[in-house]
């Protein structure tokens, strides 16, 4: 059990740490935000929430369940395998960190959205404010169901969002006053032109209202003492996340 004097330390050592190195061109915190379609500025700032969100898995006293975009980060550094196992857990935390795949189901859901809710007390209680709701949303929303998340190319695929129902609604309109025109008209030019309008409107309004970002998933439980959760399955999708 770690003393006051212990947790200092820690998070002394945890607010040294670096995780950008000036020599790289491609920086770790440059690396997050590209990988999920972030400004450098969130992403920044979803580091320094991984940071507090390491310090509570010593010093929560709890096992300790991260949001989504913490988790990316987390997802990040275990990549980099030198400074995760040679720096991080045995110089800094004093201890391994484990990052492991739920058993998936009801029950393991449940028991993680309360590791969350749990783990955003003591958030507070730790650092005395709330936790940025911009990375650390509720539960309803960190756990909304994530299973057809996917890694997309953008190099090859285009990320149109899907119209809203206002939207297809209007669509539908327009499909079928094209159908009316052709039928009356026996031609087939009207149809096809308001269904082209219907679709370009469609695709229009939703790039116009829609807040893109790259949705993820994540979950899963460590060892020792800090559970990732998620959706069923690893806590966003199924497995181990993703």
């Amino acid at each position: 059990m770690e003393t006051t004097t212990d947790l200092a330390n820690i998070w002394a050592r945890l607010r040294s740490f670096t995780f950008d190195h000036v020599s790289d061109e491609l920086t770790f915190t440059k690396r997050l935000a590209r990988e999920n379609g972030w400004s450098e500025k969130y992403a920044r700032d979803v580091v320094d929430e991984y940071r507090r969100f390491l310090f509570l898995s010593v010093a929560a006293g709890h096992t300790v369940t991260p949001s989504d975009a913490v988790d990316q980060a987390w997802h990040l550094h275990l990549t980099y395998t030198d400074s995760y196992w040679n720096e991080l857990c045995p110089h800094v935390l004093g201890r391994p960190l484990h990052h492991g795949p739920t058993r998936g189901g009801v029950h393991e859901k449940h028991a993680f959205v309360n590791l969350y809710d749990k783990t955003l007390e003591s958030y507070e209680t730790l650092f005395g404010y709330a936790p940025p709701s911009e990375i650390w949303p509720p539960s309803e929303v960190r756990f909304a169901e994530t299973s057809l998340y996917r890694r997309v190319d953008t190099g090859h695929f285009w990320l149109v969002p899907k119209p809203s129902r206002a939207v297809l609604g209007v669509a539908l309109v327009f499909i079928l006053l094209g159908l009316v025109a052709s039928l009356v008209t026996s031609n087939v030019m009207p149809l096809i032109a308001m269904i082209g309008g219907a679709f370009v409107l469609g695709e229009a309004s939703a790039l116009k209202r829609t807040d893109v970002y790259r949705d993820k998933k994540a979950a899963g439980t460590w060892a020792p003492g800090v559970g990732c959760g998620g959706c069923a399955g690893c806590g966003g999708c199924g497995g181990c996340g993703g």
